[in-house]
């Protein structure tokens, strides 16, 4: 057993809240900047272009946030596992003979399984430091659409 249901509901409204609050700043941050500036529209032109590219990069921050979240759940589910394999163990070793060394046996070889997949799981939790790095490349995206729409603006 994993996360239960209500943390893993709690944790993934949080992240879509979160990307969505950020995304929603971002955009208001370029049209507040073009508006400023002399355009009116923010759906098409360079000012539409940038709200793109930060809807974009919040997809990509929102999926690799519930990727994690998932890889986290994955790995929450493991170590409950290797708990219970370490107690399942234990009782095999008390009863001792023919039924402790089955028991034993049996919690030794669900171990070697399990941890063949751990190199997976723990490589899908490598991507967790680039989250915060994706989220700032939202709120950077305004500021470079700014710098973006004074350069279109005075081409023109």
């Amino acid at each position: 057993m994993g996360y239960s249901p209500e943390e893993l509901n709690a944790q993934t409204t949080a992240i879509n809240e979160n990307t969505s609050n950020a995304a929603k700043q971002a955009i208001g941050a370029a049209s507040a900047y073009a508006a400023a500036h002399g355009a009116a529209d923010t759906g098409s032109g360079p000012t539409g272009l940038i709200a793109g590219q930060i809807a974009s990069q919040a997809g990509q921050a929102k999926a690799a946030q519930l990727s994690n979240l998932s890889a986290a759940n994955a790995g929450l589910k493991r170590q409950n596992f290797w708990t219970a394999m370490n107690g399942l163990q234990g009782v095999g070793n008390a009863f001792g003979g023919a039924a402790g060394t089955a028991i034993s046996g049996a919690g030794s070889a669900a171990n070697s399984a399990v941890g063949a997949g751990k190199g997976a799981v723990d490589a899908s939790q490598t991507g967790i430091e680039d989250v915060g790095a994706v989220l700032s490349g939202i709120g950077g995206l305004a500021s470079a659409g700014a710098s973006a729409f004074t350069g279109y603006e005075n081409n023109n």
